[in-house]
C-alpha cells in the first residue's frame, strides 16, 4: 500500500509540475492564432498589439519577434520592422524567416541592391530554399537584372516543378519591354468659352535599368488656336537612391502652348516609407515668362497605398512689365493593384505652373481642382490610362477635362 501511495504521489506531482507549462503553451497558441487572424483581415494595429502582449510575457520569443517584424513591414514602418527581425536573429542567428524579412523590407523600399545582397548570402547557406530562390528571381527582375531573374526562376522550377511564383517571373520576363509607344487624347469643355482638344503621341526607349529617354509631339486646338509642339526628356538613376528626370519642349510661334519649356526634378527615398522630390521649371509664353519651384513628398503607409503632397511657388513676368508671384498645393492618393496597375484621386488649389501645358494654367489663377484616373493593363503589352478633371475657376467658369491614353510595349 505504501509503495502504491508513493507512486500515486509522484504521478500527481509530475502532473502539477507540467500543468502551468501546458496552460502557458495553450494560451500562447491562442494569442498567435489571434494575431494571424487579425493580419488576414488587415487589422495590423490589432495584430501588433497581440505580438507586443506575447513579447511582454516571453521577451525572447523568436516567432513573436518575426511576426511583429512582418506586421510592421505591412504598415510601412520598415526601420522598426528591421529592428524586430534583428532582435530575433540575436536570439536565433540562423532564423531564415527573420533574414528574409529584412530583405523584404529593403525591396519594398525599392532598395533592391541591399535586398539581393542579403539573399545571395542566404543562398550560400540554403541553396535549395524555395523562399530564397523565388525572392532572388523576383527582386532581380525588379532591379532590371533580367538574366539573374531568369536563372533563379528556372532554378526554382528545376527544384520545385510547377511553382506558380517562378512561372509568373518567367511570364513577366517575356513581357519586359524596351520600347513604349503611346497615344493620348484630351477633350476640354469650358462653360463660357470654346471647347478644346489635344492629341499627343510619344515613343519611349529604356535600353537599361538605370536610364531611359522619350520624345513626342502635341497638336492642340484650344481657345480657337490650332498649334503644335515637340518635346523630349529622360530619366537617370544617379545612385541607388537618387533619380533625376528632365524634359524640354518647343512650340515656335505658339499663343496657348509655351514656346519653350524645361523642367528638372530630383527624387530620393528619405526617412522610412517616404520619398521626397524637388523640381525647377521654366516656360516662355508669347507674352510672359514663368519660373516655378516645387517640393513634394510621397508616403507609403502600406505597400499598396501612397499619399503624396506637393507645394509649388511660381513667378510670372509679363512682357508689359507687371509680374505675379503665386502658389499652389496638390494632394494625391494612389492605390496599386499590382506593380503598375492603379487608381488615383487628387485635389489641388492654385495655378498649375508645376505641370502647365497651356497659358491659362499659370500666373494668378486660383482654381479649385479635383480629378481621378488610373492605369490598367489589358494584356502584358497593351494598357490604357483614363482620366477626368474638374476645375472651378470662379465667375461661373468651370473646366471639365476628359482624357484617355493607350500604349503598346515591345
Amino acid at each position: 500500500m505504501k509503495k502504491k501511495a508513493t507512486v500515486l504521489g509522484l504521478a500527481i506531482s509530475l502532473v502539477l509540475a507540467f500543468l502551468p507549462a501546458t496552460m502557458m503553451a495553450s494560451e500562447r497558441g491562442k494569442l498567435f492564432a489571434q494575431a494571424r487572424e487579425m493580419v488576414e483581415i488587415r487589422d495590423f494595429e490589432g495584430a501588433l498589439q497581440v505580438y507586443e502582449e506575447i513579447l511582454d510575457r516571453y521577451p525572447d520569443d523568436v516567432e513573436a519577434l518575426v511576426g511583429k517584424g512582418k506586421v510592421l513591414s505591412f504598415m510601412g514602418r520598415f526601420d522598426e520592422a528591421r529592428s524586430s527581425f534583428r532582435e530575433a536573429l540575436s536570439v536565433d542567428p540562423e532564423n531564415l524567416e527573420a533574414s528574409l524579412g529584412i530583405a523584404d523590407t529593403w525591396a519594398w523600399q525599392n532598395r533592391y541592391g541591399r535586398a539581393l545582397s542579403i539573399l545571395r548570402g542566404l543562398e550560400r547557406k540554403h541553396p535549395e530554399s524555395k523562399e530564397v530562390l523565388i525572392r532572388l528571381a523576383r527582386y532581380s527582375l525588379r532591379a532590371g537584372e533580367r538574366e539573374e531573374a531568369r536563372y533563379y526562376a528556372r532554378k526554382t522550377l528545376d527544384l520545385y516543378p510547377g511553382d506558380s511564383g517562378a512561372k509568373e517571373v518567367l511570364d513577366e520576363l517575356s513581357a519586359v519591354y524596351t520600347f513604349e509607344g503611346s497615344l493620348l487624347y484630351e477633350f476640354l469643355n469650358v462653360t463660357n468659352d470654346e471647347d478644346g482638344q489635344r492629341i499627343s503621341a510619344s515613343l519611349e526607349h529604356r535600353p537599361g535599368k538605370n536610364y531611359g529617354y522619350y520624345g513626342g509631339f502635341d497638336a492642340v486646338d484650344y481657345f480657337g488656336e490650332e498649334e503644335g509642339g515637340i518635346f523630349a526628356g529622360g530619366s537617370l538613376r544617379v545612385t541607388e537612391k537618387l533619380e533625376a528626370r528632365g524634359e524640354v519642349g518647343l512650340a515656335p510661334g505658339a499663343s496657348v502652348l509655351p514656346r519653350f519649356s524645361a523642367f528638372v526634378e530630383l527624387s530620393s527615398p528619405a526617412i522610412p516609407s517616404w520619398v521626397v522630390s524637388g523640381s525647377f521649371g521654366a516656360q516662355t509664353y508669347r507674352d510672359a515668362d514663368v519660373y516655378s519651384f516645387s517640393v513634394g513628398g510621397e508616403y507609403y503607409p502600406y505597400s499598396a497605398l501612397s499619399l503624396s503632397l506637393r507645394g509649388v511657388l511660381s513667378r510670372t513676368k509679363f512682357d508689359r512689365g507687371s509680374d505675379s508671384t503665386d502658389g499652389s498645393i496638390f494632394f494625391q492618393t494612389t492605390w496599386f493593384f499590382s506593380g503598375e496597375e492603379r487608381i488615383f484621386l487628387y485635389a489641388g488649389y492654385g495655378n498649375e505652373a508645376y505641370r502647365a501645358r497651356r497659358v491659362d494654367e499659370v500666373a494668378d489663377v486660383h482654381a479649385k481642382i479635383a480629378g481621378a484616373g488610373g492605369l490598367f493593363l489589358l494584356t502584358p503589352s497593351v494598357g490604357v490610362s483614363p482620366g477626368f478633371e474638374f476645375q472651378e475657376r470662379g465667375r461661373g467658369t468651370r473646366y471639365y477635362l476628359f482624357s484617355g491614353r493607350i500604349f503598346y510595349r515591345w
